[in-house]
């Protein structure tokens, strides 16, 4: 397209100057002539030639102004048409691949913090603390799902797909802490004096200090100062998990202001407002 407008501003520019060149020919031709046959003195004649050549100087400098001018106008004009062409195309890629990603970070912030009702970051009895360790979901299956970014999106796609690595290590790490914790509630179901087929529920209750799945609060109320110390038996587990949230965390915020930067850049580049997506 510029290319095009390039080749065509040049072409009009050539046929100026090439008719100017015949006219201011044809004129110091004349002007040759009439010193020639006396009608016109000598140095009068050398005058006007100069002022002619002046004049010719000048109009090409104007010229070529005038039509870089011109250029630079039409070349802003096709861009501002290519970005209104392509909006649509922005608006889905702020859609489909920046905003799932900001989601699934500020959902795991809020898991994190455990802002949810009856949910609280630790749990305190006369012997230990415990810190509550939430399950974490994402909407993507693997890392490198999150990472499918188009050339607009100007971020750190690496770092994107370690955060969601880490999410990853930290579900497998999260199933492992219940299977353990699960193991330990069946050796000592009976001490407990809890129904062993929900173990399993009781061990993930153990975790989020909550009762989760098919775990009720009362149930949850009369067993949870005898199963959540069965979690110090598994503390290397949760201690990794501990870690592990931790830099998830400070990598999702690091994240979520790139993608919130790279989303600001194309809304005002594209002219995309809150109403269009």
């Amino acid at each position: 397209m510029v290319s095009d407008l390039f080749q065509r501003i040049t072409s009009i520019r050539d046929t100026i100057i090439g008719i100017s060149f015949i006219i201011l020919t044809a004129i110091i031709i004349g002007v040759v002539l009439c010193v020639y046959f006396d009608i016109l003195t000598v140095d009068l004649g050398a005058l006007i030639v100069s002022s002619l050549l002046a004049i010719a100087t000048f109009g090409y400098v104007a010229l070529t102004y005038m039509m870089a001018n011109t250029m630079r106008e039409e070349m802003r004009h096709s861009e501002e048409v290519f970005k209104l062409r392509r909006k649509d195309d922005i608006i889905s890629i702020i859609e489909g691949e920046i905003r799932p990603v900001i989601e699934d970070i500020q959902r795991h912030e809020s898991e994190f913090n455990a802002d949810q009702i009856h949910q609280y970051d630790s749990y305190s009895n006369e012997d230990s603390t415990f810190e509550r360790i939430p399950k974490i979901k994402t909407n993507f299956d693997m890392p490198m799902d999150a990472v499918q970014f188009s050339n607009e999106v100007d971020i750190n796609a690496g770092e994107v797909y370690e955060y969601f690595y880490k999410i990853e290590q930290y579900q497998e790490k999260h199933q492992r802490a219940v299977t353990e914790l699960e193991s330990l509630i069946l050796n000592n179901h009976e001490d407990i004096g809890i129904d062993p087929n929900r173990a399993r529920d009781y061990a993930k209750a153990a975790l989020a200090i909550e009762p989760v799945g098919g775990i009720s609060r009362n149930l949850w109320n009369d067993n949870k100062d005898n199963i959540i110390p069965l979690r110090s038996d598994v503390s290397e587990i949760t201690g990794e998990l501990y870690e592990l949230k931790q830099e998830i965390r400070k990598m999702g915020r690091s994240i979520i202001r790139d993608l919130g930067q790279a989303e600001a850049r194309l809304r005002q580049e594209y002219y995309i407002t809150e109403s269009d997506v």
